[in-house]
């Protein structure tokens, strides 16, 4: 399976980088094609040793820099053809949300931080996976799709 991990930063400032980097790591030891997509950060130098392609596209939230991430972000897709992307940040999932129409992929996602008010866009994924029960029952609330 080819799988894309789409995240703004790689950077060690919040736990769900952590995961998504393991994340990634561990499907490509069970012999997935996985690449990440991310700003960048430190643990981009992990990613080589886990035969996990890097590609590095900033997702600063400006209007000129979203229309570059977006326009970099479909020349991957593009060249990889994920079967899955995988959005971990509510910028990275609204860049892929804005491409699905376009290629044939499938989006999942998964809300960390559902207490933000733009977590709501994590509900936007094909399936989306909630940290907790908790978790859910907000995004729910919230007028999320089912989690």
């Amino acid at each position: 399976m080819r799988i894309m991990h789409l995240l703004n930063h790689t950077r060690p400032s919040n736990r769900h980088v952590h995961v998504a980097v393991d994340l990634a790591c561990v499907q490509s030891n069970m012999g997935h094609s996985v690449s990440v997509v991310s700003g960048g950060g430190a643990f981009d130098s992990l990613f080589a040793g886990y035969g996990v392609k890097h590609i590095l596209i900033d997702q600063k939230r400006t209007l000129g820099n979203m229309i570059r991430a977006v326009g970099k972000l479909y020349s991957a897709v593009s060249s990889i053809s994920p079967d899955i992307i995988h959005a971990h940040m509510m910028t990275s999932a609204g860049l892929a949300f804005f491409l699905r129409p376009l290629m044939k992929f499938k989006l999942v996602t998964t809300v960390h931080s559902e207490f933000e008010k733009s977590a709501i866009i994590m509900g936007l994924g094909d399936r989306v996976i909630a940290v907790s029960k908790a978790v859910a029952d907000s995004m729910e609330r919230r007028g999320g799709s089912e989690i």
